[in-house]
Protein backbone atom coordinates (compact mmCIF):
# COMPACT_ATOMS: atom_id res chain seq x y z
CA UNK A 1 0.00 0.00 0.00
CA UNK A 2 1.25 3.48 -0.89
CA UNK A 3 2.83 5.89 2.53
CA UNK A 4 0.53 8.44 1.21
CA UNK A 5 -2.74 6.20 1.27
CA UNK A 6 -1.87 4.94 4.62
CA UNK A 7 -1.20 8.13 6.07
CA UNK A 8 -4.49 9.98 4.31
CA UNK A 9 -6.48 6.83 6.01
CA UNK A 10 -4.94 7.78 9.65
CA UNK A 11 -5.69 11.44 8.79
CA UNK A 12 -9.44 11.28 7.78
CA UNK A 13 -9.87 9.65 11.11
CA UNK A 14 -8.21 11.97 13.68
CA UNK A 15 -10.89 14.81 14.09
CA UNK A 16 -12.99 11.62 15.73
CA UNK A 17 -9.91 10.35 17.67
CA UNK A 18 -9.36 13.70 19.04
CA UNK A 19 -13.39 14.10 19.85
CA UNK A 20 -13.71 10.71 21.60
CA UNK A 21 -10.51 11.49 23.55
CA UNK A 22 -11.91 14.72 24.51
CA UNK A 23 -15.38 13.09 25.50
CA UNK A 24 -13.59 10.00 27.69
CA UNK A 25 -11.66 13.17 29.22
CA UNK A 26 -14.73 14.92 30.30
CA UNK A 27 -16.74 11.61 31.84
CA UNK A 28 -14.12 10.74 33.43
CA UNK A 29 -12.94 13.81 35.38
CA UNK A 30 -14.90 15.00 38.14
CA UNK A 31 -17.88 17.18 37.52
CA UNK A 32 -16.81 20.60 36.66
CA UNK A 33 -12.84 20.12 36.35
CA UNK A 34 -12.93 19.31 33.15
CA UNK A 35 -15.29 21.58 31.76
CA UNK A 36 -13.05 24.49 30.22
CA UNK A 37 -10.79 22.06 28.39
CA UNK A 38 -14.01 20.56 27.17
CA UNK A 39 -15.09 23.68 25.52
CA UNK A 40 -11.69 25.20 24.89
CA UNK A 41 -11.33 22.28 22.58
CA UNK A 42 -14.54 21.81 20.97
CA UNK A 43 -14.40 23.96 18.22
CA UNK A 44 -11.24 22.57 17.36
CA UNK A 45 -12.84 19.30 17.16
CA UNK A 46 -15.44 21.25 14.28
CA UNK A 47 -12.06 22.80 12.69
CA UNK A 48 -10.58 19.21 11.86
CA UNK A 49 -13.68 17.85 10.63
CA UNK A 50 -13.80 20.82 8.32
CA UNK A 51 -10.09 21.18 7.26
CA UNK A 52 -10.34 17.22 5.99
CA UNK A 53 -14.18 17.93 4.13
CA UNK A 54 -12.04 21.21 2.38
CA UNK A 55 -9.22 18.80 1.14
CA UNK A 56 -11.75 15.92 -0.02
CA UNK A 57 -13.48 18.93 -1.43
CA UNK A 58 -10.35 20.16 -3.44
CA UNK A 59 -9.18 16.53 -4.54
CA UNK A 60 -12.59 15.69 -6.18
CA UNK A 61 -12.82 18.99 -7.95
CA UNK A 62 -8.88 18.99 -9.14
CA UNK A 63 -9.89 14.87 -10.58
CA UNK A 64 -12.93 16.36 -11.97
CA UNK A 65 -11.18 19.36 -13.84
CA UNK A 66 -8.09 16.61 -15.00
CA UNK A 67 -10.83 14.28 -16.00
CA UNK A 68 -12.38 17.05 -17.63
CA UNK A 69 -9.42 18.04 -19.59
CA UNK A 70 -8.43 14.34 -20.64
CA UNK A 71 -11.87 13.43 -21.95
CA UNK A 72 -12.09 17.09 -23.87
CA UNK A 73 -12.27 16.88 -27.88
CA UNK A 74 -8.85 18.17 -29.23
CA UNK A 75 -10.81 21.62 -30.82
CA UNK A 76 -12.04 22.11 -27.00
CA UNK A 77 -10.05 24.62 -24.29
CA UNK A 78 -10.22 24.08 -20.71
CA UNK A 79 -13.08 25.32 -18.57
CA UNK A 80 -16.15 24.01 -20.42
CA UNK A 81 -18.68 22.32 -17.94
CA UNK A 82 -19.73 19.11 -18.57
CA UNK A 83 -23.15 19.81 -19.93
CA UNK A 84 -21.61 21.47 -23.47
CA UNK A 85 -20.09 18.01 -24.49
CA UNK A 86 -21.72 16.15 -27.21
CA UNK A 87 -23.19 13.21 -25.95
CA UNK A 88 -20.92 10.12 -27.34
CA UNK A 89 -22.97 8.14 -29.49
CA UNK A 90 -22.85 3.95 -29.03
CA UNK A 91 -24.85 2.98 -32.05
CA UNK A 92 -22.12 3.92 -34.32
CA UNK A 93 -20.64 1.07 -36.84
Amino acid sequence: MDESVRISKVVVWLPAAFCAALSIMKMILPRGSGDPAFYSFLPICFFLVAVIQHSLWKRVTTLETALRDSSAPAGKTRGGDASSKPSPNVNES
